[in-house]
């Protein structure tokens, strides 16, 4: 069965497709700063108590800590692997927004995306190196680079993944299967 890490699980896009996975019976990491923060999203996306209990492990701390981040990187019941799959929806919040056709939008930590990326990568490439098994995809939310490879999935969703020294084509279509019946699950109406 899958395995799925989730980073920036308390926004948007990644608290819907972890509250998808949980209910679809799916074991779950994430990587979050506040624990109780979490779990009241989670209640209002209708999860119940039994499938966080269940199917998520929860990891408090920080993703510009690597420590925290292999921490999150483990399959909660096998130490010697990771997990199958890597969801990010990190992102920063707008500082003092307002609309303007003359000033950019300012972030609070316009490198976090970027940065956490090359965390991520840097301690999964780490993990390998050290013998842990396991080649996780890795899909995310932020917009797409030059060079990554984009495919449009059922329904019209885009999907892509920025393709690094360990991903094949193979790791790629994981990724987007996994994504993709995530987001095609179609449990429990949502809200």
């Amino acid at each position: 069965m899958t395995t799925v890490t989730f980073f920036g699980a308390t926004g948007g896009c990644t608290l819907s497709a972890i509250a998808r996975t949980l209910k679809a019976g799916i074991t779950s990491v994430a990587l979050v700063r506040s624990a109780f923060k979490l779990n009241n999203l989670l209640a209002t996306h209708n999860v119940p108590t039994s499938a966080i209990t269940n199917h998520l492990t929860i990891i408090e701390g920080n993703v510009r800590n690597p420590s925290d981040v292999r921490k999150a990187l483990f399959h909660p019941h096998d130490a010697n692997r990771t997990t199958d799959l890597i969801v990010s929806g990190l992102g920063s919040t707008p500082q003092g927004f307002r609309w303007s056709l003359t000033s950019p939008i300012r972030f609070e930590d316009p490198t976090l995306c970027t940065d956490a990326t090359r965390i991520i990568l840097d301690v999964l490439g780490e993990m390998q190196k050290s013998g842990v098994k396991g080649r996780p995809g890795f899909a995310s939310s932020t917009l797409p680079a030059e060079g990554d490879s984009v495919t449009t999935l059922e329904g019209g969703m885009k999907a892509y993944m920025h393709v690094t020294e360990y991903h094949t084509r193979s790791y790629m279509e994981k990724t987007f299967t996994s994504v993709q019946t995530i987001c095609n699950y179609s449990g429990p109406a949502q809200r």
